[in-house]
């Protein structure tokens, strides 16, 4: 975790310390670690919580590395590996704690192009074969980056997810049993298709179901670099942060 010395006192080498997480720690200089700095008012640091909730094997955050997070023109920017405040980037209220999750990002090209071979192959399904759509397939997954980001999502947000999940499944299915109902008698083969197609569609539903990024508008923008920013974050979430300064790109 990460905070700021709010006070220390030299008299009885004690001090408190202020998380990311908005509760403040009660800490002594027993568990200062950090041989290069002195613990001292203002300085950002790092540090472990024990059982007892208490700070230990507290370090001292260098000055380059200490403004890690910014905002910018409505997203948020940071550094890989830059710990984020305990609360829910979606609606800013406090959570239990912190999950990893894995954001995929894809140049803005290779978006339009296989949007553009999906277009095409469902307009012409008929007269153009599989193997044109191939190629974009493997490039788009071969471009395709990957981040693991650590950040909490209230529980809210993760049940509002699972019902849209839930409701959008349940229409899928009734349609598809539907339409095998519709076409029972004159093609047993297709409704047997239908069925197998449903039960196939299961293992991406459990998936689906347990990542709320599909559904909450999370994803990043652009990578540049150490720098990755993210869209879909709460206004009130970033406004806690300096602007970025660093306009070399725009996402």
């Amino acid at each position: 975790m990460e905070g700021t010395i709010l006070r220390f006192d030299i008299s009885n080498n004690t001090g408190v310390i202020r998380g990311n997480d908005g509760t403040r720690y009660q800490f002594t200089n027993s568990e200062w670690k950090d041989e290069k700095e002195f613990a001292r008012v203002g300085l950002l640091v790092n540090f472990e919580v024990n059982l007892n909730n208490e700070p230990v094997d507290i370090y001292c955050i260098p000055k380059d590395k200490g403004k890690r997070i910014w905002q910018y023109d409505g997203y948020l920017v940071m550094l890989r590996g830059a710990s984020l405040p305990n609360r829910c980037i979606k609606t800013n209220r406090p959570v239990m704690g912190k999950e990893e999750h894995t954001l995929s990002f894809n140049p803005l090209f290779v978006n339009f192009s296989a949007l553009f071979s999906a277009l095409i192959r469902i307009s012409f399904l008929i007269f153009v074969p599989w193997i044109i759509t191939i190629p974009v397939i493997i490039v788009y997954f071969a471009m395709t980056k990957y981040e693991k980001i650590t950040f909490g999502l209230s529980q809210e947000v993760k049940k509002q997810h699972r019902l849209l999940i839930d409701t959008i499944f349940s229409c899928v299915i009734f349609g598809m049993i539907m339409a095998a109902v519709n076409v029972h008698y004159s093609s047993i083969i297709f409704a047997l298709l239908l069925i197998i197609f449903a039960l196939l569609c299961l293992p991406f539903w459990l998936i689906l179901r347990k990542s709320p990024l599909s559904t909450s508008g999370i994803s990043i923008a652009w990578i540049q670099g150490e720098y990755i920013c993210i869209r879909g974050i709460n206004k009130e979430y970033l406004s806690e942060f300096p602007e970025w300064s660093n306009y070399r790109r725009r996402g």
